[in-house]
């Protein structure tokens, strides 16, 4: 809240002083790109990791390359605004009833990334954040996420 606040005050402050600080925030920042990035995503809300059982549930999901998918990255999966079950497994997890809520991906990760090993199955929220994720071939809990099946 507090950073929203101050967006506002440096954004929506038409006045004189107004304009001269946004312009000198603005030059300060042109000379950090460090600090740039780091504000940028600290203001997007795309550093926010909601509290999770695991390491991965509760975070963005990263825009990983993938390799047998209707799509390049996790990001292009995306796009339909709906659930997202990634299967990177070689077991494919496939529910029914679930049509217009969810779509069922299996793929490869296009290149190693050691912090993903291991992870067979996630389910990734419309937002881009991980609800769900397994080490093994377990059953998603999708009941829990998307409602009764239809």
């Amino acid at each position: 809240i507090d950073d929203s606040l101050a967006q506002c005050g440096l954004i929506a402050n038409p006045s004189r002083e107004g304009i001269a600080l946004r312009d000198r925030f603005n030059a300060i920042l042109g000379a950090h790109p460090s600090v740039c990035r780091e504000l940028a995503v600290r203001l997007s809300g795309l550093a926010i990791r909601y509290p999770a059982a695991g390491q991965v549930a509760g975070q963005r999901a990263p825009d990983l390359d993938l390799r047998d998918a209707p799509a390049a990255t996790i990001f292009g999966l995306l796009h339909a605004a709906k659930f997202v079950l990634l299967n990177l497994g070689s077991a494919p997890v496939a529910p029914a009833g679930f049509a217009g809520r969810l779509d069922i991906v299996t793929a490869e990760l296009a290149r190693e990334h050691p912090e993903w090993a291991g992870v067979r199955a996630m389910l990734i929220r419309p937002d881009g954040y991980i609800a769900w994720a397994s080490h093994a071939d377990d059953a998603p809990p999708l009941a829990t996420w998307l409602g009764g099946s239809a």
